[in-house]
């Protein structure tokens, strides 16, 4: 009987040996096609490579980051924030399936950030065993108002910003409605007419539209959809004289983008 024993848990470790092979396999095709797409411009942000390098059993993914928009420094406080994206991301429906190769490979996944003037870099992980659980986990109807709020959380490690000179986009919150963007303008500086408010929230459209529909942006889209959220530009002016504008852009013309 033991004899019997030793030889049914040898079988049994061949055959798990022989899956997970065939699992780093798949994996690995997996990410050599997506590689293949590869450099890919996401705002001022590039995706360089994915690589899935076995001897680690670790599948990378590398991000070039224009350090004239974005600060490598605010990165790494940001930590908290991308790992909530990611788990976030892995469990959605675009990703599902990858997720579950991962698992099935028993692989850790780490996204990298490299500054493209200093080279300097930060990177955020999960484990295999944190992509398991997460893969054990049960997709709620909040996980996708989970995605904003983690892109929600990064944008704001990257505030205040100056967009023009005399307007500084100070903060960006997500509503129940809606997703609010926060400015400060300076009215000695930049002029807002009551007159002109149709004409700025129309332009402010199509440039929300353009940015929207790029195939990079084009899940984030989806989920904005799906949720029924529209989006406000909300203009305070530095000093308690000038008059406060908000700009609105409905759900209703969003979904028709």
């Amino acid at each position: 009987m033991k004899k019997f024993l030793n030889v049914f848990m040898l079988l049994a470790l061949l055959c798990l040996a022989s899956c997970s092979s065939e699992a780093s396999k798949k994996l690995a095709s997996e990410v050599e096609e997506f590689n293949r797409d590869c450099p890919q411009q996401f705002g001022t942000t590039v995706l360089r490579s994915i690589v899935y390098d076995k001897s680690d059993n670790e599948v990378v993914m590398t991000y070039i980051v224009d350090e004239k928009y974005t600060d490598i420094a605010n990165l790494s406080g940001a930590r908290d924030e991308q790992r909530r994206y990611l788990h976030a991301f892995l469990r959605g429906e675009v990703a599902g399936s990858f997720l579950d190769d991962l698992v099935a490979a028993g692989a850790s996944f780490t996204i990298r950030f490299e500054g493209n003037n200093s080279g300097a870099s930060e990177s955020v992980s999960l484990s295999a065993a944190e992509l398991k659980a997460l893969d054990a986990e049960a997709v709620g109807e909040d996980n996708d108002r989970a995605q904003l709020e983690g892109l929600v959380a990064m944008a704001n490690r990257q505030t205040p910003a100056e967009i023009i000179d005399g307007v500084t986009f100070t903060s960006v919150a997500l509503a129940d409605s809606s997703i609010d963007y926060f400015y400060v303008y300076d009215p000695v500086k930049v002029t807002i007419m009551a007159d002109s408010l149709e004409s700025m929230r129309k332009l402010a459209a199509e440039e929300l539209r353009g940015e929207l529909t790029a195939p990079e942006s084009r899940q984030q889209f989806d989920i904005i959809r799906k949720l029924g959220l529209g989006v406000r530009m909300i203009y305070s002016p530095s000093d308690s004289v000038a008059q406060k504008f908000v700009l609105t852009i409905p759900s209703e013309e969003i979904a028709l983008f």
